[in-house]
Formats: C-alpha cells, structure tokens, sequence
C-alpha cells in the first residue's frame, strides 16, 4: 500500500485515498474524513478545496479569540510571575488582537496563523514599516498557540513555519559584543575617579549580571571575605496593575529559579570592591533600587563619551560569556555564573566567537597535519 505525501495514499483497489481532520473531540483528538480519486494529483486537489478549519466541539464554536485570550491570561497570572503576565498581555494586546481577536476559535486554521506570523515580520509604527526581530516573532507566535490551545482544549495544535525562504522563527538574533580595544577604553575609563555608578559597570563586565539584578544589587549581598556575589531579586518597570495608564518598578525574585545563585567575585573585581565599596543599603543608588531606564541611560551616554560604537546594556553580559569561553571556561561553570537552566541557552544566545578566536582554532589544526609555521617552503 503504497504512501505520497501528508495523509495520501495508494489503496488496494487502484484508487487514491486521502484523509483530512473534520473535527476534534473534547480531549482533542482529532476525528478524519476521506476523499478519493482515481490519481494522485485528483486527491491533493481536492484535499486543498476541502474546509481546513478544525471543527471543535459545540462548547467552543462561538468562542472568539479575544474569549480565549481572556481566560488563558487570567490563568497566567495566577500561576506565573506577574511580570510574566505583563509580557504575555502586551504581545497580545500589541500584535495579535487588533487582527485576531474578534475571529471565533472554530474559523481559525493553523494557516492562517502561519501567515499571520509571516505577516507581522514587519510592524507598521506610524507608517514606517520596521522589522520585528525574531526573538518577538518567536514571542507571538508562542502566545498565539497557547491562547488557542487553552480556549480549545486541543493540546495538538501547532503553529509551523514553512516559510522556507525565512530564516526559523527560533534562530537567536544577532547580539553584538565590545571589542578588546572597547573593552580596555571602557575599563580604563571605569577605573578613574569611581563611584557607584561606574562600579555597578565594573561588577557587570566581571560577572555578567543583568540589568535588572545590578540595579536591584544589595550590598548586604556582595560578601567579601567569601569572594561571592548573591544574586536573589531583580526589578524591571513594568505596567501597574491598578491602572492601565502608570507603571511602576517592580522587584521580585530573579528570572527563573536558576538565577537565584552565587556568582564568584575574581580577583580583580574583589580589589575594586573592596577599595571603593560603600556602606550603602543598594550598590548603584544608596537607599532606594535603581531605575533600569536611568541606568541604561547612563551607559549610553558613557559609551557615547568614548566614542564607543552603539550598544545595550545587556551587551556587557555577552561579553563577559564570549570572555569566558575564549579564555578555556567549562560551559556549565559559565551557565550556572549565567543563572541559566540549560548549557545550550549559554552556548546559542551568548557565546559570540570573534573572528580572531575562529583564526586561532583554525590555525591549530596545522599540528593535525604535522606542520608547524616557518617549516613550509
């Protein structure tokens, strides 16, 4: 019995049969129909004209999307950080509803949400079209499939990208990192005249905390005489939850249980704090946390100063990993520094080889081939 394409086969009797999902049980297992033909080609077509929408039971049909919606963020925000929350409620809000929201569940197709994904690789704002990258694509797409799939009870549905001229929704985006030269001017400059702010830099660039845990950094939590750095809060401003209008700063545990960790304080970096360090409540701001914005701001400005080519502040914390890697560093030593939860995350999001580092690697394999530099004539 011989089989061509998804669901298309050959039978016994000579005819072609293809099967199609007509609707879908309460659990979500899918219920299939079939159509037949007498080639090939006569069954694919009609498999294209037949309704591809996945009927849902009765319960579901007249939900929309936006009812959906409603009720997967209630269940997250519940259950999830309410940072976590806030996210997932404004990648709805932004780039899924104004489209989507007012389209009942049983009339969307998992082709029309690759397309719509496909769609929103560029975002109009204010009539000039700019690229999303793909870590926002990857974002919606994530919150689409599991709007519908709490609003249909269908576990199976998935959300492909089968645009094969388009770059995978999953690959990491381009991270730039400072060069040797930006990182000894910077480091040169961060060692004159120090004070909070320069030092809460220093502490990045030799552990490469985020943003929001410098900001949030204690210095009850910076512990010389052990040589460690704990990391347990973090802040971030996000939009308030007594108003849609305000937002507000807000410290909460770390990222994931993983960055709830010890960071080891080297050498270098134990010098500057133990000689500048002061008796503050925060490290950056004295009594109060610091404003990621402010200090974001802050650095902007100083790489400005130094003529420094255009970078974020999470930067510093890629550079720090590429450091670590280049210099012989253990990849799970580096990700539990990190607060990761997996070494893979390290190693495709902030590992960035410099092509000097490619050089060298390349270099060494002369002694493979039992040639050393100078021997060739």
């Amino acid at each position: 019995m011989s089989r061509r394409g998804d669901n298309i086969r050959k039978r016994k009797d000579g005819r072609w049969e293809g099967r199609y999902i007509f609707s879908r049980e309460l659990n979500g297992k899918a219920i299939y129909r079939s159509v037949y033909g007498k080639t090939y080609n006569e069954v694919k077509k009609k498999l294209s004209e037949k309704d591809t929408v996945l009927q849902y039971p009765e319960q579901y049909r007249n939900k929309t999307l936006d009812d959906a919606a409603i009720s997967w963020l209630n269940s997250i925000k519940q259950c999830k950080k309410y940072s976590t929350y806030v996210k997932y409620e404004n990648i709805y809000t932004k780039h899924i509803k104004g489209v989507l929201g007012n389209k009942k569940l049983n009339n969307i197709t998992e082709d029309m949400c690759e397309n719509f994904i496909d769609s929103k690789r560029f975002c109009d704002n204010t009539n000039n079209a700019i690229e999303l990258s793909n870590s926002t694509l990857y974002s919606i797409k994530n919150v689409l499939t599991q709007i519908i799939k709490h609003g249909t009870n269908n576990e199976t549905f998935k959300i492909e990208n089968r645009q094969k001229n388009k770059c995978s929704l999953k690959k990491t985006d381009e991270i730039q990192i400072f060069t040797k030269t930006e990182q000894q001017r910077m480091f040169n400059y961060l060692i004159t005249d120090i004070d909070n702010y320069k030092l809460g830099i220093l502490v990045c660039l030799f552990t490469g905390l985020r943003l929001g845990e410098i900001c949030a950094l204690k210095r009850e939590n910076i512990d010389l005489e052990n040589r460690t750095i704990r990391i347990s809060e973090t802040v971030q401003r996000i939009k308030s939850e007594k108003s849609d209008t305000k937002t507000e700063l807000l410290i909460s545990t770390p990222k994931t249980a993983n960055s709830n960790r010890l960071v080891p304080i080297c050498d270098t970096l134990y010098y500057l704090l133990k000689n500048h360090l002061t008796e503050t409540h925060y490290l950056i701001n004295g009594s109060t946390v610091m404003e990621p914005r402010t200090y974001q701001y802050y650095f902007k400005k100083l790489i400005n100063t130094l003529s420094i080519d255009d970078k974020n502040f999470h930067c510093i914390r890629h550079t720090f990993a590429t450091n670590c890697i280049s210099n012989g560093m253990d990849v799970k030593c580096l990700s539990e520094i990190l607060g990761h939860s997996d070494v893979k995350t390290t190693l495709n999001k902030y590992v960035h080889p410099t092509m000097e580092q490619k050089i060298s690697q390349v270099n060494s394999l002369s002694y493979n081939y039992g040639q050393l530099q100078g021997q060739i004539n």
